[in-house]
């Protein structure tokens, strides 16, 4: 289980804001992590059943319900907003995104939802903010290799999102990533699934997308996401 975090910083920070709200468990103890054929129950009072569950699955929901809680730690929250989702190991192209009104150190293994890439609920106790569903479906859809989907609203990145000029190579970060940002233009809200074949078409095969006066999107097909979404933030 994860522990209540240790913060210092001023009631200024944004990460002492965001770390400074309760948490609670990831659930990655034997008693919630079940094998195959054996039904899991959330760890959030009064919801049902989930159904069955691979033990595989499991493990990458434990993943991503830690990668909520280090990017809450880190301040890389915004209430509710901002999405990480990942790829279910199956043909179907499913993949698990964050539940619509927890904020993200509230988010536990059992209680990510699973969705298709039309925006159905497969399995979940929860509703899914329709512009998260927008962005990563586009992503999972069309780049085979997004294993994981990072999307953020950081200061930083808002600020990068904000300006009229690209990403300069202007420090030894930034180099790193000369001729490998792609950009996407504001289009309002992202609410319409017309908007997912540009969002693909702009991102190509680049691994890090800036969303004009929006925010930063990070694509892996490894469990590095969080260190390229790291360096993108430290750039910016």
């Amino acid at each position: 289980e994860l522990s209540p975090t240790t913060v210092s910083g001023s009631p200024n920070d944004q990460g002492w804001r965001c770390a400074k709200l309760r948490k609670q468990p990831v659930e990655a103890n034997s008693e919630r992590h079940t094998r195959k054929g054996t039904p899991m129950t959330t760890g959030l009072p009064g919801t049902a059943t989930n159904p069955e569950i691979s033990s595989d699955e499991w493990a990458l929901r434990v993943q991503l319900s830690a990668a909520y809680r280090i990017f809450d730690h880190l301040g890389w929250c915004e209430l509710v907003y901002g999405h990480i989702s990942m790829r279910l190991p199956r043909p179907e192209h499913h993949f698990l995104i964050n539940p619509y009104g927890l904020r993200y150190n509230e988010i536990t293994a059992s209680s990510l939802i699973e969705i298709d890439l039309e925006g159905n609920v497969v399995s979940g106790d929860h509703p899914v903010n329709p512009a998260g569903f927008v962005i990563h479906s586009a992503i999972h859809e069309h780049r085979y290799d997004a294993h994981c989907v990072m999307h953020t609203h950081t200061r930083t990145g808002m600020a990068m999102a904000a300006v009229d000029c690209n990403l300069e190579p202007v420090s030894m970060n930034a180099m790193s990533f000369h001729g490998r940002v792609a950009y996407h233009e504001f289009e309002g809200s992202t609410l319409l699934l017309e908007e997912r074949e540009k969002l693909a078409g702009d991102l190509g095969s680049a691994n890090a997308l800036i969303l004009r006066n929006h925010g930063l999107l990070t694509v892996r097909s490894e469990e590095h996401t969080s260190e390229l979404q790291s360096l993108v933030n430290i750039v910016c």
